[in-house]
């Protein structure tokens, strides 16, 4: 009986330019095949790729009487503008390697758009619109009060939160602001007063947004009155 030997070859594999819709999702297919059995990894700026809460990889293996295939897939769920880069798929065995690189550009869009690709899919993935859940209403105060107002946020990817007053962006690290994350999709902020002041009377705003350009915003006003 004869043992076929082969060193480790890509079949299939991506287009070598791959553009997507942020807020889109997208599976990459590379199937590789050889004698013995070749191992497949991918890497994105040179640096392997391992599963995470944004991507995963898995195969699927077949073996025939002279070859073994390698299928790998990796699916990348809600492409950000961090996802743009240089990948690469590489395979190797004990006979051989070889490796096919592609780079992957994120645009945004109006819409969210359904495009495909030679063994590429782009496709509608789980994004929500940015929604503040609980936000401040208009307060009147005495000097000296202690006040606080919360706002609570959430989307797919998850937001930020942002504090305004007068249309000036407040600087947290000044500010008395405290941000919670609460899951991976809602976060919640807080803007607390120990010592009012009659300068910290104005029209306010808590503002959320995340990467894909959604926002929300709500405004209220506090008011400072004296003590009598």
């Amino acid at each position: 009986m004869v043992c076929s030997i082969s060193g480790a070859e890509l079949l299939i594999y991506p287009e070598k330019l791959v553009s997507v819709v942020a807020g889109s999702a997208g599976s990459l297919t590379c199937v590789a095949y050889g004698q013995p059995q070749p191992d497949v990894i991918w890497l994105k700026d040179g640096m392997p790729l391992q599963n995470a809460s944004t991507l995963t990889i898995y195969g699927t293996y077949l073996e025939d009487a002279n070859m073994s295939f390698v299928q790998s897939i990796l699916e990348i769920c809600t492409f950000l503008p961090e996802q743009q880069g240089n990948y690469s798929c590489y395979t190797d065995n004990s006979h051989g390697n070889n490796s096919f690189s592609f780079q992957i550009t994120v645009f945004y869009g109006q819409y969210y758009r359904f495009v495909e690709l030679l063994y590429f899919k782009v496709e509608m993935c789980s994004v929500e619109m940015v929604t503040l859940d609980d936000f401040p209403s208009d307060k009147v105060a005495n000097i000296v009060d202690q006040v606080m107002f919360e706002c609570t946020a959430s989307s797919v990817p998850s937001p930020s939160i942002s504090w305004y007053k007068d249309g000036s962006l407040l600087d947290s690290n000044v500010s008395n602001i405290t941000t919670t994350i609460v899951s991976n999709r809602t976060v919640a902020s807080v803007l607390y007063f120990s010592d009012l002041r009659v300068t910290d009377a104005g029209l306010y705003s808590c503002n959320a947004s995340n990467p894909l350009g959604g926002s929300d915003a709500r405004e209220f006003t506090l008011n400072i009155q004296s003590e009598k």
